[in-house]
């Protein structure tokens, strides 16, 4: 095995011992020493270092790269440690032998081709490897690399390592600064175009030929184009392709050297500054007849979108400048707003021509005229318009259209002094000096053209015949309305009012200064009238209009009456309770000159009221008949007058003429009935009318009845009371009902003061006579006293009540039983309610006899064999219930007497008994069927 450090010797080495060979013995074996030298080399170190980089490769909008091995690269090899031989041989101070100190240059080497550089035959041990010079065109790489080289093995006399170092392109920044010429403002918006000024090769080949339009880039806002390809080191030149919005294009070349700049320059770093001189408009604005630049027009300037680009007010003697106008765009001057007195002009077109000289725009307005036109207008009757009246008479309203007047003449003033618009030449009119005359023509119309913007007024000098004349002066204001409005016209249609006539109709009572309000007029046409066109609208006697009377007394009739026509008035319905007055007033309507703008026309007409005379009497002897209370209902129900009747018959005064009435009777007078309603109807006419109503009197029969068989009770003391107990009429009932006449309409009491034998005083009936001629029925009926039996039973010998006796109570005649009575633990028994007596024809006819017998004893005692008489004594007509109690007692059967059930050997013969029993129940059952038969017979 080698040394470490050092490799193993494989060669073999023969030894031969012989005399002449053993030169040397072992003093103490006696071995021959023999020498032989053996030798070993140290493993040695080999370092290569590869070098990469991007090369160009090719172009297709941008430039592309790729990874390749560059010759050229220069590399220095330092000891990066002290470096000792491997054999570890110390001299005398016992330092080992050293061959590189720490930091020593081993040696400089230059990739080739292939981009290697090989240095070999290096002690083992740790070097630093340092790029010094990079190829050309790449930046220097300043990273340093260590590499160490170990011992591995005695088989292994070269230990490789490799080093990789890459080296980053020198790259292209470049870029052009865009300025304004006169302020130095960058400027956003320029274009320029990068140019390759010679060929561009990959290796041999040609990728990009001189004078190819790289790449274009525009300005940002802070004026800078930066070019972003990826550029390969050369020469290059920039154009501007477009000059930015509103400035002139230059065509200034730009040239820019990206030749390598050494291995310490990581971007070649290119820039230039571009300035541009902005665009110049001037534009100027002027009257269009004397060419002054005008105050106060609103401009702006839009772009071919309709974008508002600058906007101003312009100043007289001062054009408006604009700079950075778009070169090639086409723009419009538009007036927003013209200057006061001006019209707003069209819009004109400019285009920007490329260059820095000033381009000049001129506009100009024009100014308004005045036309002033009159359309005099007046109503004519055209037709009649139809319309029902409430009361079914047809009425006929007028109706006019309006139309042109001619010849209507009218005088026009200047309001004020009427100045020139650019307020320099001298007044056209001075105020209240007549400008001129127009008078309408056949069309109604009456024109002024021409005129200067002012104000003026009209007077109506003369108008046509049967209107009034407008002698108000209107006021025209043909003054500049607007910038859009080259005539300011005044157009209007001035309407002459009609002459028109108001018909008054007063009506009064007659021979009294009491004015009637509620009379109908009607007014009629005395002639035919005709349209303005000839037609006929209204024949002659035809009603024209219907009104009443206010409460004043007038009417003021509204028809629109056409002037020089002949009319009349004629009253139709008198004011409510008033006779009509049949005379007609006729009248004229003439034309009363321009100034009257309403004749008037009055009338008075006189009524006389109606009278009706109503009389309430007996229908028995057809007399007055006072006290009878009285109203006269119109057909809607309302009360029109009320009263109580006398002894003379009643008059009322104003009932309406035509109307119909109801006379009703409220209330009779006392004993006497409602009489039906009278309907009358009120004449057309002055005499008095006559109307008469008869009164019934009242019935009631009064009934006095048995409860039970509802015949008739005679012998009843009966008394009749008003509602405030007062005493009416009193009887004594008999066999027949009780009739009582007039009584009046009202709530009464029926009493019963005293009831006949064998009845009960009735309790009192109210009843009430009702507004009826027909009989009216009361029925009281009497009640029958009744009986009450009540039976006590007790112990005979110590007095104890005891339960369970059973008893009936039968007719003693019959021996019907009509109660069953059984003792309950308090030894008490009550029967139920008991005829008392018999009846026949609402009379009592004889008190019943009763007979009460024990059917049964309690156990232990011996049946009562002793039958008890009851008789229920009728006592009075207030009593309603007789009452009869019984005490009665039992004795309890013997020790030694009967046995309750026989006992066991006992001989007595049990079936006697039971025989006898037997037989006594069937004799009594017979004797109870003949008895009832008997009385069934009876």
């Amino acid at each position: 095995m080698a040394p470490d450090g050092y490799t193993q010797n494989t060669n073999y080495v023969e030894i031969k011992v012989d005399s002449n060979t053993a030169y040397q013995m072992d003093s103490v074996t006696g071995d021959a020493i023999i020498t032989v030298v053996y030798e070993n080399h140290p493993a040695k170190g080999k370092l290569i270092i590869h070098k990469s980089g991007e090369t160009l490769k090719s172009f297709k909008k941008d430039f592309t790269y790729e990874e390749t091995s560059l010759l050229g690269a220069e590399f220095a090899v330092y000891a990066a440690e002290d470096i000792y031989t491997p054999d570890h041989q110390v001299d005398e101070k016992g330092n080992r032998t050293l061959i590189y100190p720490k930091d020593t240059l081993i040696r400089k080497v230059t990739t080739d081709e292939k981009g290697e550089a090989v240095l070999a035959d290096l002690p083992l041990g740790t070097y630093l490897v340092k790029e010094t010079k990079a190829p050309t065109g790449f930046v220097l790489n300043s990273e340093s690399k260590e590499i160490t080289f170990l011992y591995k093995d005695q088989d292994t006399p070269v230990v490789e390592e490799t080093v990789e170092f890459s080296n980053k392109r020198q790259k292209v920044d470049l870029k052009v600064v865009k300025e304004d010429a006169e302020n130095g403002k960058k400027l956003e918006g320029a274009e320029f175009g990068i140019y390759n000024k010679n060929d561009i090769l990959s290796g041999d080949k040609v990728i990009v030929k001189a004078d190819t339009l790289l790449q274009k880039v525009m300005s940002d806002k802070n004026g800078l184009a930066q070019f972003t390809l990826d550029l390969p080191l050369g020469k290059y030149y920039v154009k501007e392709q477009q000059a930015p919005d509103g400035y002139v294009s230059s065509d200034e070349i730009m040239e820019f050297d990206a030749s390598y700049q050494g291995q310490d320059v990581k971007v070649v770093k290119l820039s230039a500054t571009k300035k541009n001189q902005p665009t110049t408009v001037e534009i100027t604005k002027a009257d269009v007849t004397t060419g002054v630049e005008l105050d106060g027009a609103s401009l702006l300037i839009l772009n071919k979108k309709g974008e508002v680009v600058d906007f101003w007010t312009s100043v007289k003697d001062k054009p408006h400048v604009i700079k950075g106008l778009k070169v090639g765009e086409t723009y419009t001057l538009r007036e927003q707003i013209a200057p006061y007195g001006y019209l707003r002009t069209t819009d004109i077109t400019f285009k920007i021509s490329d260059t820095a000289e000033v381009q000049k725009v001129r506009m100009e307005d024009d100014v308004p005229i005045a036309r002033l036109l009159v359309n005099k207008k007046g109503e004519f009757l055209d037709d009649v318009t139809l319309l029902d009246n409430a009361k079914g008479v047809v009425e006929h309203f007028f109706s006019y259209v309006t139309g042109s007047l001619t010849d209507v003449s009218f005088n026009v003033y200047a309001a004020e002094d009427v100045r020139a618009a650019d307020g320099v030449s001298e007044n056209y009119y001075t105020k209240n000096q007549l400008v001129g005359t127009i008078t309408t023509d056949g069309t109604g119309i009456a024109e002024l053209d021409n005129l200067p913007l002012g104000k003026y007024y009209i007077v109506e000098k003369e108008t046509s015949y049967g209107y009034v004349l407008d002698d108000e002066p209107r006021y025209v204001d043909l003054t500049y309305r607007d910038q859009d409005t080259p005539v300011v016209t005044y157009s209007a249609d001035w309407q002459n009012r009609r002459q028109k006539v108001q018909v008054n109709v007063l009506k009064k009572e007659k021979d009294s200064d009491k004015v009637l309000s509620g009379a109908i007029f009607g007014l009629f046409a005395a002639e035919d009238i005709t349209s303005a066109g000839g037609k006929v609208l209204i024949e002659k006697d035809t009603i024209i209009e219907l009104k009443t009377t206010d409460e004043s007394g007038w009417i003021h009739f509204i028809a629109d009456l056409p002037i020089r026509a002949k009319y009349y008035l004629k009253e139709i319905y008198a004011p409510d309770g008033y006779v009509r007055a049949t005379e007609a007033q006729e009248f004229t309507f003439e034309y009363q000159g321009d100034k009257t703008t309403q004749a008037v026309y009055e009338f008075t007409f006189e009524n006389v009221q109606t009278s009706v005379e109503l009389s309430k009497a007996d229908l028995t002897d057809g007399k007055e008949l006072p006290g009878a209370s009285l109203q006269v209902l119109d057909s809607t129900g309302t009360v029109v007058e009320e009263w109580i009747s006398t002894e003379e018959p009643h008059m009322i005064r104003g009932l309406l003429v035509g109307e119909t009435y109801t006379l009703v009777e409220t209330k009779p007078a006392d004993g006497y009935t409602t009489a039906e309603s009278i309907e009358f109807k009120v004449e057309d006419t002055a005499e008095v009318q006559k109307h008469q109503m008869l009164d019934d009197v009242t019935k009631v029969e009064i009934s006095k009845t048995d409860v039970t068989d509802s015949k008739e009770v005679p012998g009843a003391k009966l008394t009749i009371l008003d509602k405030d107990g007062k005493v009416v009429e009193s009887w004594v009932s008999d066999k027949d009902p009780h009739m009582v006449e007039k009584l009046p309409v009202g709530t009464y009491t029926l009493r019963e003061e005293q009831a006949p034998d064998g009845y009960l005083v009735a309790e009192e009936v109210s009843f009430e006579v009702k507004d009826t001629g027909e009989i009216q029925k009361v029925e009281m009926k009497d009640a029958r006293p009744t009986g009450k039996l009540i039976l006590k039973k007790t112990d005979a010998e110590d007095g104890s009540p005891f339960a369970g006796a059973e008893f009936e109570l039968r007719i003693k005649k019959s021996g019907k039983v009509v109660a069953t009575l059984v003792t309950d633990e308090e030894g008490v028994a009550t029967s139920g309610d008991i005829p008392i007596a018999t009846y026949k024809d609402g009379k009592m006819k004889k008190e019943i006899e009763y007979i009460l017998v024990e059917t049964k004893a309690p156990e232990g005692y011996v049946r009562s064999e002793k039958e008890e008489n009851v008789v229920f004594e009728y006592k009075d007509d207030k009593t309603k219930e007789i009452e009869i109690t019984k005490e009665l007692t039992n004795e309890r059967i013997p020790t030694g007497g009967y046995v309750k059930s026989p006992k066991t050997g006992d001989d007595t013969n049990i079936w006697l008994p039971i025989f006898l029993l037997v037989l006594s129940v069937g004799g009594i059952a017979g004797i109870f069927w003949y008895t009832k038969k008997k009385n069934h017979e009876e």
